[in-house]
């Protein structure tokens, strides 16, 4: 009966399991929409600081704070690629 069991854990190791491609396209995918975040929020703040709310006001967030998502966004792509999210290739693909 242990046989069957471990037979069983394992069959449903093996269903669970991502496999390497599909974990491939996925990590694409993440880091392509986070490269093209960064460019919009980069550009927004080089532009404004901070972005506008819907009635053209600016928004009340501090600038400093959208300053750190933006370089904290950048950093997760670089800890994901080992490129910064400027100019990155998958902005060209």
């Amino acid at each position: 009966m242990s046989k069957l069991k471990g037979d069983r854990a394992q069959t449903n190791e093996q269903n669970t399991a991502p496999s390497a491609p599909v974990e491939a396209v996925v990590v694409r995918a993440l880091v392509r929409a986070a490269v093209r975040a960064f460019a919009e929020l980069n550009a927004i703040r080089a532009r404004d600081g901070v972005p506008y709310m819907h009635d053209g006001w600016k928004s009340d967030v501090d600038e400093a704070y959208f300053s750190s998502v933006v370089d904290g966004l950048d950093e997760a792509v670089k800890s994901a690629t080992g490129r910064s999210a400027h100019c990155h290739p998958e902005l060209y693909t």
